[in-house]
């Protein structure tokens, strides 16, 4: 059985918050994740809600991960790329001859 031992009064600068489990497990986790699963310090986790914890806490990464690459400059992928980057980018063609 895990126990939740302090959650950070902060966010961290993209937002989550960095909770302690006990044994030194520390996650960082977003606000509607601990907002989601009623967290607070000195709540206990069973497996389960364990398991549910980390699930849920990945998706909300994901989703996170997601919104920052849509609403990232357009131009970032290729006109905001120097010459010099581009070609570190094309692939490389070995000739044998």
């Amino acid at each position: 059985m895990m126990k939740i031992e302090k959650i950070a009064g902060e966010p961290d600068r993209a937002g989550r918050y960095f909770t302690t489990l006990t044994g030194g497990t520390t996650l960082r986790l977003y606000p509607q994740v601990i907002a989601d699963l009623g967290l607070y310090p000195g709540c206990e986790l069973d497996e389960a809600a364990y398991q549910k914890l980390l699930e849920m806490a990945g998706s909300a990464s994901a989703k996170m991960r997601a919104v920052r690459i849509v609403s990232a400059p357009a131009g970032i992928w290729s006109s905001g790329l120097s010459v010099r980057a581009r070609i570190q980018l094309m692939p490389t063609r070995r000739w044998l001859g």
